[in-house]
């Protein structure tokens, strides 16, 4: 067996884990939202999501899509379980659970296509995973399932900062980031701009979902690729889909 892995007091190998994921979302992780997997960096690859490594972390896909933006930061992603986790009491009518992928630090990177992440130092469904590892947490997001994006701000003795970006997709899935760096040519980490990240996905999500889009979602995303956010207190939010077109299908 390989690395064990706890989930409610019952240990798992990878391979098993996998397969228990499987069970507990009712589709293969790599076929969830977001899309996620574990994978050896040295490897190089990792099939299920098309996705390759260069220079150890900063990996760009095997598809031909076009790297936009890449950064280093600190995220959380969470995902829709749509059945029990292991000793789980029967879920209470109400929102359905969350399981929490990850939470720490690593790599993403947008492309025309998707959202990708990297992480390879903290908490994780497979467990804890730290720099000596050879191993890290990968997962996609499709643009086209991003339904609302948050600038989170915050007010402090010198003004309103900006604190973080959190995406909310059709399916239920989460994403917290605070793209603290962006990963520049060379792969210099220089100091990042939240609010830039977060207009840099509103206008990926409109160039993926403009042409076809019903009159009222193209109303939306020209808001907010312009720029026309709506306040929520201190925060500022893009709603990038009307809310009779979310569904809760992956």
């Amino acid at each position: 067996m390989g690395s064990s892995v706890t989930i409610d007091g019952l240990a798992y190998d990878e391979s098993e884990l996998l397969e228990a994921l499987e069970r507990l979302l009712g589709h293969p992780p790599h076929r969830a939202s977001p899309a996620f997997g574990i994978a050896g960096i040295q490897a190089g690859a990792h099939e299920p999501l098309s996705l390759r490594w260069e220079d150890g972390h900063a990996f760009v896909t095997v598809d031909g899509e076009s790297m936009l933006s890449v950064w280093a930061c600190k995220a959380m992603v969470g995902g829709v379980v749509r059945q029990r986790l292991p000793g789980d009491a029967p879920p209470a009518q109400g929102p359905e659970p969350m399981i929490n992928i990850f939470k720490g630090a690593g790599g993403l990177t947008l492309t025309d296509r998707r959202l990708i992440g990297s992480m390879d130092v903290g908490n994780s469904v497979f467990g804890e995973l730290g720099p000596s590892d050879d191993r890290a947490v990968v997962f996609a997001i499709d643009l086209g399932d991003i339904v609302e994006i948050t600038l989170h701000r915050r007010k402090g003795a010198l003004g309103v900062k900006d604190s973080g970006v959190f995406l909310v997709l059709a399916t239920g899935g989460t994403l917290l980031a605070d793209f603290d760096s962006v990963v520049g040519d060379g792969r210099r980490a220089l100091r990042g701009s939240k609010r830039e990240a977060a207009e840099t996905i509103a206008g990926a999500v409109f160039a993926v979902r403009a042409e076809g889009a019903s009159p009222e979602e193209l109303s939306l995303l020209n808001r907010a690729v312009h720029g026309e956010w709506e306040s929520d207190g201190v925060d500022l939010v893009a709603k990038l889909r009307p809310l009779d077109d979310v569904s809760p299908e992956p």
